[in-house]
This record gives structure tokens, sequence and C-alpha cells, in this order.
């Protein structure tokens, strides 16, 4: 306003050209602190929906991790209780969840997250010695067929866990992203030594009786429907499960 009144008056009085100089000299700085202060008014009122924002933000964000909490507690709780070994792995491996029955019974690692088996069966062997435990790298390859397939595939598994002869019925899957690409497999074991165990007891029991070859034959036929179910008998080792049954039965029936 200053500045506009000055040049009317110059334009009325040209001699005032003086003046008009000492005037926008002066003024100058009065100019910049009115531009400076515009500004500021703007900053704030462009501040209060941002506060507001970032208020709003913060609170879904509380919310999500509250959630995100909850899902986690209760994935870990669920999984604690259920009997049968379950776990989530990358492609590479590596763990991302496993229970406590994975944890305590095959694993005996407490913190076995970003681990692979061959990672943690090497740390089991210096615990239980090479003679008291080879399940460590067998899995790693019914991996490898789930990831070939792209959908659930059904193993047995078996080998010494902890000094401690263990067959597994083992369901596994491949975890796929948005993207539709595979990221990891995820899987449950269920202990089924007992009920093996005593199939290829009876299947020796009445190879032994030749006057009762029916009932060899019939247990025979048995446990060959049984292992037809499962893709994959053989925990990597080279090892048949009947071998398996025939070095361990011992060590099995005195636990």
């Amino acid at each position: 306003m200053i500045v506009f009144e000055s040049i009317v008056s110059f334009m009325n009085d040209p001699s005032g050209i003086k003046t008009l100089g000492k005037q926008l000299n002066s003024s100058k700085y009065q100019v910049i602190a009115e531009v400076r202060e515009g500004f500021d008014e703007l900053k704030e009122e462009l501040a209060k929906p941002m506060q507001q924002v970032m208020a709003e933000y913060e609170a879904k964000l509380k919310a999500a991790e509250k959630k995100a909490e909850f899902y986690c507690m209760s994935l870990t709780n669920i999984g604690d209780v259920i009997p049968d070994m379950l776990w989530f792995k990358y492609t590479d491996g590596k763990y991302a969840y496993a229970n406590k029955a994975l944890r305590d019974g095959l694993l005996f690692d407490d913190a076995p997250i970003g681990k692979d088996d061959m990672t943690i069966g090497a740390r089991a062997i210096e615990i239980f010695g090479v003679d008291n435990h080879d399940f460590g790298g067998y899995c790693a390859g019914s991996d490898v067929v789930t990831i070939e397939h792209g959908h659930r595939k059904r193993f047995i598994e078996y080998g010494v866990s902890g000094g401690i002869p263990l067959v597994l019925e083992v369901f596994k899957n491949v975890v796929r992203d948005k993207n539709d690409e595979v990221i990891g497999t995820v899987g449950s074991g269920r202990d089924i030594t007992h009920m093996i165990f005593t199939m290829l007891a009876l299947v020796e029991c009445h190879s032994e009786s030749p006057a009762d070859k029916n009932s060899q034959v019939l247990a025979n036929s048995l446990l060959d429907a049984f292992l037809d179910l499962y893709l994959y008998e053989n925990t990597g080792s080279g090892v048949t499960l009947q071998s398996f049954y025939n070095t361990h039965k011992d060590r099995y029936h005195e636990r």
C-alpha cells in the first residue's frame, strides 16, 4: 500500500521523485516483512490439515500394529498347542516360522528363524553325536520336490532325531506372493513312528511263520498300500524304510 501511494504521488508531482526514492528505500524491509508474514500464515494453514493427516495415519498405523501383534500372538499360541510339527520356510530353506513341536522334537533350537535345516542339523549333531541325529539335511529334498510340483504333496520322512527313531507323515505346499511367484513352502509333520514300526513288526512276525503265508501276504499288501499314498518314501539318505526299521527297531522299543 505504501508503494502504491508513493507511485500515485509521483505521477501527480514529478518533482517528488526523490521523495519516492526515499520512501521505496525505507519501505523495502517492510515489504519483505509483509511477504514473510504472508508465507508464515500460509504455512500455518497448510500445517493444520497435514497435522491432522499425520495424526490419522499414526492412529491407523498403531491399529494395524496392534492387529498384527494379535494375529502373531494367536498364531504362536495355536501353533504351539498343536502336537503336529508346523513350519514355514523361504525358498532358500531358511525358517520363517517353526512351532514348539518342531523346535523341541526335531530342530532342538529355540530360535530357528533365519536358519536352514543343514545349519540346525549340524548343531544338533554337535549336541547328540553323528549316530544320534541324521534328520537335518534330509527335509530339504521334499522341499525341492514340492516347489517343482507347485502344489500340495504328501511324504514320509524318517531318520534319527535326538537319539530316537522318527517317522513323519509330512504334508507340504508352496507359498505364493500376490504376483503368483513361489516364495517358500509351508508344512506339517505328524509322528507316525509307532504305527509304521507296528506294521513292519507285523510283517516281520508273519514272515518268520511260514505256516501263516496268507497273513504275511495281507500284512505286506497293507503296508504297500499305505506307502503308495506317499510320493517321497525316502529321507535322502538312500536308506529304505524297511532297512531303517531293521536298524532301529530295538532302539525304538527301548524308549
